[in-house]
This record gives structure tokens, C-alpha cells and sequence, in this order.
């Protein structure tokens, strides 16, 4: 039987990302493009499952994992009762009995204009950018991964369209844990971390020397880690700023039960239109204010 989904850090997400898309709506209204929304983890859009890792994803969350395993559904429900109606959902989701979940929802919701694209969120979100005349079309996109499913080459195409916003939850905490106080790296995981965080010397950003050396190397200082959670928050935004132009600079904060940061949600704008972006940051500036609601116990 499934468990009641989310805690009171998960309702806060969902209650951010509809604060956000919902003055985005609004603020498109009378606009002439056509106006899309894309989820690019949309799940099963209900709100009752236990979400799963990717099986290609290292165990990361350790005490988090039950608090992280039920980060997930409910962002698509909540998209489709936004008004005013987007004029498409484009909702990407790779497993197969999400799909059918998501087929099902789209039944109930016979007025809007729903395409379910089934396959890896990388993938279609570079196409759905490449095949899309962005002189027509803006889009409001939430990217919710597991972990760190998402590669930058697909953040640095989003960037290109010059005609998205973007809700982006990034794992800073699953990346902390990642990142070894010794600095000894798995490779695989560093091959990761290279994925997301694209071209920069996220190395020397996160480690320093320790003062020691290596027994065996006396000339190779050792290495300590010297960036907190909250170091990592503002390597990350200067990340996204170097692609896009508007990027807000407090995002909200997921926390769990002991306090400690598992994601940060990103608000982000690639149009380049001073216009455009001050409206974004506006809005997001509103939204990420969202009173944090004491947790149950």
C-alpha cells in the first residue's frame, strides 16, 4: 500500500513552484505566444508513491533517504489546475507505469492540450529545444530529478532558447555528501559531478591544501574540503549565471527533518530582455518568501 506522500519541506516545494508558475501564467496572459508548461521528471503526477532512486544513481541521501524518497509526484496536478490554462503540457517522464499514470490524469483533464513524451528527460528536453521555433513559444519549465540526473549540456540548451523560466531543484545536499573531506573523489562520482556542474575546476573551488603531505609523495600536499553547503549554493549560482542571464540569487531551500539542506530550488529566466527578467526575479522574489510551515511531529 502506498504511503502518504511528502512532508512539510515537500509541500513547501510544490507550494513554491505553484506560486511561481502561477504568476507566470498571469503575467503571459495577453501575451502572443503560445504559452507551454514542461515537467521533465513529471512522474505519476498524483501524490500517493513512493518515489525510487534512478538505478544508475549512487546512494547518496544516507539517513535522508526516506525524507528524499518522497520528494516527488504531484507538480503535473497541481500545473494542470493553473489558471489561466497553459496552451500545452509537455510532460516527460521514462518509466513506463508513470506513463500509464500519466495517460490516466490526462483523461481527466479532456480541455487541456497534454503530449506525454516517454524517455530520458536529457534527451527530449535537447530536442523539445532544438525542434521548437522559440520565436512563438515561452515555456515554464520544472525540472525536479531524483538526484543528479540532470547534465549541463541540457541546462546550457535550455539557456539557448532565449524564451524559458525554469524552476530547477539542484542537490545540493546529495553533491555535498559526494564531495569527500580528504578529497579523494570516486571517479565514477566525479565523472557525475564533471556532468553537472559542466566545464569548471569544481576542485579547486571545494578543496584546499591541508597543511600535510603525502607519506608517499612528501612534494603532493594533502587535500581538505573547504566549502560548506552554503559555499556550494553560491558555486552553483555563479554556475547558472554563467549561462543564463537571470538567475534569482536566494533560492528556497529544502530542508529535512534535522535541518539540514537536501536541495535548493533555483529560479531561473534565459530571456535576456531586462524587461523579461526583472518580471521573473519579481516574481520569484514572491514566491520563495513562502512562510515555512512548522513540521509535524
Amino acid at each position: 500500500m502506498p504511503r502518504e506522500w511528502g512532508g512539510d519541506w515537500t509541500e513547501d516545494k510544490l507550494a513554491v513552484m505553484h506560486r511561481y508558475f502561477s504568476a507566470y501564467a498571469k503575467a503571459l496572459k495577453n501575451q502572443r505566444f503560445e504559452k507551454w508548461y514542461v515537467d521533465a521528471f513529471a512522474g505519476s503526477g498524483e501524490r500517493k508513491e513512493l518515489r525510487q532512486a534512478a538505478r544508475s544513481e549512487p546512494s547518496l541521501f544516507g539517513d535522508d533517504e526516506p525524507d528524499v524518497a518522497l520528494v516527488k509526484e504531484g507538480s503535473v496536478r497541481i500545473a494542470l489546475a493553473i489558471e489561466p490554462p497553459f496552451d500545452r503540457y509537455v510532460l516527460i517522464e521514462q518509466s513506463k507505469r508513470n506513463v500509464t499514470s500519466l495517460a490516466e490524469l490526462r483523461g481527466q483533464f479532456p480541455e487541456r492540450r497534454i503530449d506525454i513524451l516517454t524517455g530520458d528527460a536529457n534527451d527530449l528536453l535537447l530536442a523539445l529545444c532544438t525542434r521548437t521555433n522559440w520565436q512563438r513559444v515561452r515555456a515554464a519549465v520544472f525540472i525536479d530529478p531524483y538526484g543528479m540526473q540532470v547534465n549541463w549540456p541540457t541546462l546550457e540548451a535550455l539557456a539557448r532558447t532565449r524564451a524559458v523560466d525554469i524552476a530547477l531543484l539542484f542537490p545540493t545536499g546529495p553533491l555535498n555528501r559526494m564531495l569527500a573531506l580528504d578529497g579523494t573523489v570516486p571517479p565514477e562520482w566525479a565523472k557525475r559531478i564533471d556532468n553537472h556542474l559542466g566545464p569548471c575546476d569544481w576542485q579547486r573551488a571545494v578543496y584546499a591544501p591541508s597543511g600535510t603531505h603525502d607519506l608517499f609523495s612528501p612534494a603532493t600536499p594533502l587535500l581538505r574540503k573547504a566549502i560548506n553547503v552554503e559555499g556550494l549554493r553560491i558555486f552553483v549560482l555563479a554556475r547558472l549565471r554563467s549561462i543564463f542571464p537571470f538567475v534569482h540569487e536566494n533560492p528556497f531551500e529544502l530542508r529535512n527533518s534535522k535541518n539540514s539542506v537536501l536541495y535548493h530550488l533555483f529560479i531561473i529566466c534565459a530571456n535576456p530582455s531586462a524587461r523579461a527578467g526583472q518580471i521573473a526575479m519579481n516574481i520569484a522574489s514572491g514566491a520563495v518568501r513562502l512562510p515555512r510551515q512548522p513540521r509535524r511531529r
